[in-house]
C-alpha cells in the first residue's frame, strides 16, 4: 500500500469500512463471476458496480479500489458476517465477561458532562466520574433477554443524577429529548427501541 499514493494516505477507518462492505457484498461479488470461479476464494476482479460503490464509500478512485482489493481480498473473504460476529461477541462475554461483571450491554447516560448551566462543573466542562452501577435486564428485538449493567453518573457539584433515560435534581425527574436505544420500563428492566416499535406495529395490526 505504501507504493500506491492514494492507498498510502488511506485512514484506518476507511480501510475498515472497505473490509466491512466487501465482506457484506460477498454474494454480490461472486454472483457475476464465471461459473468456473470457486466460491471458497476471493475472485481476482470486482464487478464494476461494486468497484464504483466502494470508490464512493471510501473516497478513492476506482483504480485504487481494484488495487486495494488485490491486496485485501483474502482477508475480506474470510471475515465473519454481522450475525456471526455478534454471536461470537455474545459467546465471548458469556464465557469470560460475566464472571467478572462485564457484559456486552452497559447502559450509560447519553451525556458524560453535567448539563446544568448554573453548575460550576458545566462551566468548566469537567467529566462526570461519580457513578453507581446496578444489575439490569434488557429485552432485545432479535436476541431476547440479556444481562446488563445500568450506570448512573452524578455531578459532584450540583448533585444532578444522570440515568440512562432521565436526570434527577432536587427530586425532579427530567427525561431526555429524542428516542433512546433502550427505554426503561421498570427499575431494573429496559426494552430495546426496535422491540417497542415491533409491539406498536402488532397493536395496529390487531
Amino acid at each position: 500500500m505504501r507504493q500506491h499514493h492514494e492507498l498510502a494516505a488511506m485512514s484506518y477507518i476507511d480501510l475498515s469500512r472497505f473490509l466491512r462492505y466487501t465482506s457484506l457484498l460477498k454474494d454480490d461479488i461472486i454472483q457475476p463471476q464465471p461459473h468456473t470461479v470457486s466460491i471458497m476464494a476471493a475472485p481476482d476482479i470486482l464487478p464494476p458496480s461494486i468497484t464504483n460503490f466502494l470508490s464512493d464509500v471510501v473516497t478513492i478512485s476506482p483504480e485504487s479500489v481494484d488495487a486495494l482489493w488485490d491486496i485485501m481480498k483474502d482477508l475480506a473473504w474470510v471475515l465473519p458476517t454481522v450475525d456471526e460476529a455478534r454471536a461470537d461477541e455474545e459467546t465471548v462475554f458469556r464465557l469470560y465477561g460475566h464472571q467478572r461483571g462485564i457484559t456486552s450491554h452497559t447502559l450509560y447516560p447519553p451525556t458524560k458532562q453535567c448539563t446544568n448551566p448554573e453548575c460550576g462543573a458545566w462551566q468548566l466542562g469537567t467529566v462526570l466520574k461519580k457513578e453507581e452501577q446496578h444489575q439490569a435486564v434488557i429485552f432485545t428485538h432479535v436476541n431476547g433477554a440479556h444481562p446488563a449493567w445500568s450506570v448512573h453518573l452524578k455531578c459532584r457539584q450540583c448533585h444532578t443524577n444522570y440515568h440512562n433515560n432521565y436526570s434527577v435534581k432536587d427530586g425532579i425527574r427530567t427525561y431526555y429529548g429524542g428516542m433512546l436505544a433502550y427505554i426503561q420500563v421498570a427499575e431494573h428492566q429496559f426494552v430495546q427501541r426496535e422491540l417497542i416499535m415491533h409491539w406498536m406495529d402488532l397493536m395496529q395490526i390487531t
